[in-house]
Formats: structure tokens, sequence, C-alpha cells
């Protein structure tokens, strides 16, 4: 889902979750029995929904935009797969379902993406044609301001078809969130038999399990955007015109949706929606993984004075107490890393991701 209502209160709210030193700590297994029950009928009502959304940077800006997990619903689900499929390996099931909502999720941020480049190149030259017009009052006035393709069409396309079948986008990400690796042998087939009871924006995602025929889906997805933005402008026909005949003549761009092509210029953020104080401490890792090591490296230089040196396998902090922490080489900052400077420094993880300038 890329917007909700349900959960637009808790994305304004919930811009970054404590990390290990707060909050209590639940068994998963216990805490997934617990609200399995009211996570399968959530599930059935509103399909994917109902475990994680992308909530668009166009709609919840920079600071609360990104892949929600509700995570009650979360390890309900997982508890209810585990017991249709009668398996002891509850971490390969929570780590199924996780890749499962990030393929999922990151195809909402390649639609948004998709339609952000579009917006960039619709509107250029759009001021300096209204620096021309401006001799010309009348002229100016009926020259229409630029469209956002994202808002036009979640508004004329998104929002009406939702959650029928006729959500192409919906079906898409539900696709390719149950293609790819699963560690757990029968998990496809125990997903995609609870999509079953779900609304058709989920249920239908089979017309799109192929190669083929996702291609092709997403280029009908990528007409359906150009459409909205541009319907009903006058100013904006030829461009139209130009867009939907190259789209019949030749492949619309459309970008690559996975997390490594997507999280090039820093990460698409994870959060969590939580509506108790009690809940597992799976997901504070996620938190720490929206970082980049290199920024989270310039942190520890400015707030702590401390060295990065190279030499041997890794290269290491260095701190000026004579602390050395090795470390490897990774786009974001793995979760371990905040613990050991913590102790290195005897402080606390909440006080490392202060220095890094995240709020736990």
């Amino acid at each position: 889902m890329r917007n909700s209502d349900e959960f637009e209160v808790a994305a304004a709210e919930v811009a970054q979750d404590d990390v290990g030193d707060l909050a209590p700590a639940v068994d998963e297994r216990e805490y997934g029995a617990q609200h399995r029950d009211d996570a399968v009928k959530s599930f059935a009502a509103v399909g994917v929904e109902a475990i994680a959304f992308f909530a668009p940077i166009h709609f919840f800006g920079s600071t609360a935009w990104g892949i929600y997990i509700n995570e009650p619903v979360f390890f309900g689900i997982c508890g209810e797969l585990a017991e249709q499929l009668g398996v002891s390996n509850w971490d390969g099931i929570r780590n199924d379902l996780l890749a499962s909502l990030g393929r999922h999720e990151l195809f909402h941020a390649g639609v948004e993406l998709f339609a952000l480049v579009m917006e960039d190149f619709s509107t250029l030259g759009h001021g300096e044609a209204r620096f021309q017009l401006s001799k010309w009052p009348d002229a100016l006035e009926s020259w229409p301001e630029p469209v956002c393709p994202e808002r036009a069409y979640f508004a004329k396309e998104y929002r009406t078809t939702f959650p029928g079948d006729g959500c192409i986008e919906e079906q898409l990400a539900t696709a390719i969130g149950l293609s790819g690796r699963f560690r757990t042998r029968g998990f496809r087939r125990a997903f995609a038999d609870r999509l079953a009871g779900c609304p058709p924006a989920y249920a239908n995602w089979k017309r799109y399990q192929h190669a083929q025929s996702k291609l092709k889906g997403m280029q009908d997805l990528a007409h359906k955007v150009v459409v909205a933005a541009f319907q009903n402008e006058s100013a904006m026909r030829n461009f139209k015109a130009i867009a939907l005949s190259l789209w019949a003549a030749s492949e619309l761009w459309f970008p690559n949706t996975s997390s490594r092509a997507l999280d090039i210029f820093g990460p698409v953020p994870w959060r969590i929606y939580r509506p108790h104080r009690l809940r597992p401490r799976r997901f504070a890792q996620l938190i720490v993984a929206n970082l980049r090591l290199r920024d989270f490296l310039n942190a520890m230089k400015r707030q702590f004075h401390a060295g990065v040196r190279g030499g041997g396998k890794h290269q290491a902090l260095v701190f000026p107490n004579g602390k050395k922490i090795p470390f490897a080489t990774t786009r974001t900052v793995p979760a371990y890393l905040v613990g050991q400077v913590a102790n290195a420094l005897e402080i606390s993880r909440r006080d490392v991701l202060s220095a890094c300038g995240i709020s736990p």
C-alpha cells in the first residue's frame, strides 16, 4: 500500500524508534501467538497493507517517508504461517516474510521514483517559459502550473481502483514480493494461500507471476502514471502525445526496484509501527540499518574524536582512550558496531545513536 489513513498518525509520530536500551522484550513466538487471530483478520480484510505499507515522500515528507511495518500483525502472520507449515524454524519464516515485504514495498518506492523522474523532465523549461510569457499577462494567466505526476496518479488512478481488480500496482508489488528465493520449504505456497482470501488487489497477483507479464504490467503502470498526470492539461497535450507514442512504439524507462538500486544515494528507511510498549527487539536493528556507514564514521570522528585506521583485514575505529574496534566495509551500519562503540566509550547505545543525529 502506498498511503494509509489508518497509519498516517503513526507515520508522523514514529520518525525513529528505540534501539535495545529501552522497552522490555518478549519472546517473538509468544508475541506472535498473542496477536495471531487479529493479524489473520486484518490481513484478510486489507491484504499486505495490514502488515506493512510504503509511505511516499510526497505525502509524508523527508522525515517520515519509508517502509512501515505493523509489528503485532507481522509477528501474528509469522505465527499463522508457522502453524500452517508445521515447521519449527521460526527464524526462517520470519526472515522470509520480511524479505517478501521488502520486495513488495520497494516496488512501491520504485513507482514513486518513476513519477519523480517524470516530474523533473516535465517541468524542464517551465520557469523560462513563464518568464518569457510575463510580457503578456493574458498568456501567462492561461499557462498552467506543473502537474505532480505522483499526486495526480494517486488521486486519479490508485485511489479509484484500490482494493479492486484494477489496481495494477498492488498486484505487481505482490507478485514481486513472492518472487525470488525463500529459505523455508513451502513458504511461497503458504503465503499465496493466505493472499487468496484478500481483496482482489492482492489476491489476483498471479496474472503477473511470470517475467514477461511483469514487464508488460510495469509498462501498463507507467502508462497509467503518464495519462493521469497529463490528462485535461491543454498546455501539455503535445508532451502527452509524444509520451504515449513513445510508449506505443517502445518501452518506457522504469526503475530497477531492488534494494541495491534504490539505496544508491541512501537507504530507503524502514520504520516500525508499535501500538504497545511490550514488544520483541527484532526490529531494533532495522533502525540502525537506516544509517549509512560513512555518516556513522564521520559522526564518530566529530563527536568522539575517533580516528579510522587501515591495515590488516579490516579498517578500525580508534578512540582517544585507546580502544580499537575493527569493522567491515558495508553500505549501512551493522547493528553490532553500535553496541561495541557504546562499550568502548562506556556510554549507552542511545548516546551513540544520538551522536549520529538519531533520536531514539
